[in-house]
């Protein structure tokens, strides 16, 4: 085994406990939108600095795994401003 492949072997060892966290913290929502620093705190406690939570939670919604939603809301100077939101699949099986 290389050394490559071992640093390929230990990246997704930890993406799986980022996703695994996020998981977590998303499945007792009861499929409630939440905003991402929900899954951010929750992955942060097994992310390592140098692994992009939102690459990953970027990467969840493409499989299916998460949805994601817009929230419009004004801010203190009356602009709209795009929220992201995401919540766990209907169809998702944990």
């Amino acid at each position: 085994m290389t050394t490559s492949n071992n640093v390929v072997s230990i990246e997704n060892s930890v993406v799986a406990r980022v996703e695994s966290a996020i998981l977590n913290a998303l499945s007792n929502r009861a499929g409630k939108w939440v905003a991402p620093h929900i899954m951010t705190n929750a992955a942060d406690n097994v992310a390592t600095p140098n692994v992009n939570v939102f690459g990953v939670i970027d990467r969840m919604v493409q499989d299916g795994t998460l949805e994601k939603t817009f929230r419009v809301v004004s801010d203190k100077f009356d602009r709209a401003v795009q929220l992201p939101m995401y919540r766990l699949t209907p169809t998702y099986s944990w």
